[in-house]
């Protein structure tokens, strides 16, 4: 797991790579594409490789899916520029 702060500290956003973290929903890493698709009704496939949810409040789930379409990493965060996935962490 990585924290993603701002200037001051502030936790602006969480990348999660363990399937031991969940959202609320339920979906977590190994969930498929499918299955983010029938939990959230407004994901969005951004490209092959990324799902989106956002709520009307503009916070974000990123989902980033393998080729087999099971969720390898997650990002969470709230309105703002989102941050990136780094596979390196």
């Amino acid at each position: 797991m990585h924290v993603f702060d701002d200037a001051t500290g502030a936790v602006v956003g969480l990348e999660i790579d363990t399937p031991a973290i969940s959202t609320i929903s339920g979906i977590r890493i190994g969930s498929t594409r499918d299955e983010v698709h029938r939990t959230y009704a407004n994901a969005v496939d951004v490209d092959a490789e990324t799902v989106r949810v956002e709520n009307p409040q503009g916070r974000r789930i990123t989902f980033f899916v393998s080729r087999t379409g099971a969720a390898v990493a997650m990002t969470l965060h709230g309105p703002g520029p989102a941050p990136g996935f780094n596979p390196q962490c």
